[in-house]
């Protein structure tokens, strides 16, 4: 047999599946309790996600020129031909990870006096531990982009040589006048996808409020204010000619986010309510999944650390420091956001190396191009604290 860091690069060159024939199962305490990344390809098919070409484009139709008049038969008539569709394109966005390892580590798990399918089995069991790290690695990490901090010039300029990055959730959805980030060191945010919003009033998200000191009031409260905000995003298209519209979207296609946070406060503003909204009898306290008009609220719990809200002095801080302080929740029409990844460069693994400068030391790297992609805008929608 080869020597065992042979065949274990060997290994890892071949297959890339995280789970292989003969490893154990090893249990990851280190995942979070909650990913939202999912949420943007789940029921999609590859067909979708995948993609590939320079930038990811498409048009839009963002506003309207009505034609349709009366007329008098035999008039002379004036005929216009409106031009009303307009383009969208982002960049790819360029990430990286890898995998390490040394040669004393592997020499360790497959030391000399083993058969060979014993030596073969400690090196399966070593790659699965690899795998399973780096695929947590990757999965927070791409969790932890789609709340980065807005940057126009990693993330909407081009013409910038700063390193491109996902389009952030916060760059695109926010409460910001226009839906336009203003606060701190972001650069100039004047287009979003290459579209103002500015100029055009449909390329901006729905912005809603509630009034956070009166949350169980029941005209500007909370679950007031969330049911108003929903319907007010639900878009449907007239009963004929629906070809030509965009189909309404059903209610498992809805999401809404908040943090601890703003899932404590929904239920604290249900329980205020009595026994009106109990779910789960009388001898039960949990409310169980909450929904709203069949929309499920998640509770994604890292968002009450995220500082992307203004404290009034153009300083970024959590939404509980934040000049307009409580809980934000965000509306998402699923059909309306998807994450593209480029066909030649979804998790790339490359060939492992030994660095010339470290011997002994070998990495193989992993890169993937992708970015988080909004074919309306319109259709999603932010919930904030009235000021």
């Amino acid at each position: 047999m080869a020597s065992p860091v042979n065949a274990f690069t060997t290994l890892m060159a071949s297959t890339q599946s995280p789970f292989i024939t003969g490893a154990k199962d090893f249990v990851n305490d280190v995942a979070r309790r909650c990913y939202l990344a999912n949420a943007f390809m789940y029921g999609k098919g590859d067909e979708r996600i995948i993609q590939s070409g320079p930038k990811i484009k498409d048009r839009i139709y963002l506003e309207g020129s009505t034609t349709f008049r009366s007329y008098r038969p035999g008039e002379k008539r004036n005929y216009s031909n409106p031009q009303t569709h307009q383009t969208w394109e982002t960049e790819w966005a360029h990430y990286t990870d890898e995998m390490v390892w040394t040669e004393e580590e592997i020499l360790k798990n497959a030391p000399d006096g083993m058969t060979k399918a014993a030596k073969m089995t400690a090196l399966k069991d070593v790659k699965a531990q690899k795998l399973q790290r780096l695929y947590t690695s990757i999965a927070e990490g791409m969790d932890d982009v789609l709340w980065a901090t807005p940057s126009f010039d990693k993330m909407e300029s081009t013409t910038s040589t700063d390193n491109r990055e996902v389009m952030s959730i916060p760059a695109m959805i926010n409460e910001e006048t226009n839906g336009l980030y203003t606060v701190g060191a972001t650069g100039t945010w004047t287009t979003k996808q290459g579209l103002s919003p500015a100029t055009y009033a449909n390329w901006k998200p729905g912005q809603f409020t509630y009034d956070f000191d009166s949350y169980t009031d029941d005209d500007d409260g909370l679950i007031a204010s969330v049911n108003k905000a929903r319907r007010r995003l639900n878009y449907k298209p007239p009963t004929k000619f629906q070809q030509h519209f965009t189909k309404e979207t059903p209610a498992n296609r809805y999401l809404i986010v908040t943090g601890d946070a703003g899932y404590d406060l929904f239920e604290a503003a249900l329980r205020n309510k009595g026994e009106t909204f109990f779910t789960k009898g009388a001898a039960d306290t949990d409310y169980g999944e909450i929904t709203s008009g069949g929309v499920p609220l998640m509770n994604y719990p890292t968002l009450d650390s995220k500082a992307l809200y203004n404290n009034g002095s153009g300083t970024l801080v959590t939404q509980a420091s934040a000049s307009k302080d409580g809980p934000r929740f965000y509306f998402f029409d699923l059909d309306h956001i998807t994450m593209f990844f480029h066909r030649d460069k979804y998790l790339e693994f490359r060939n492992p190396r030994e660095p010339s400068d470290q011997p002994e030391y070998w990495v193989q790297p992993v890169v993937c191009w992708y970015n988080l992609v909004f074919s309306s805008l319109k259709r999603h929608g932010i919930l904030s604290p009235v000021a």
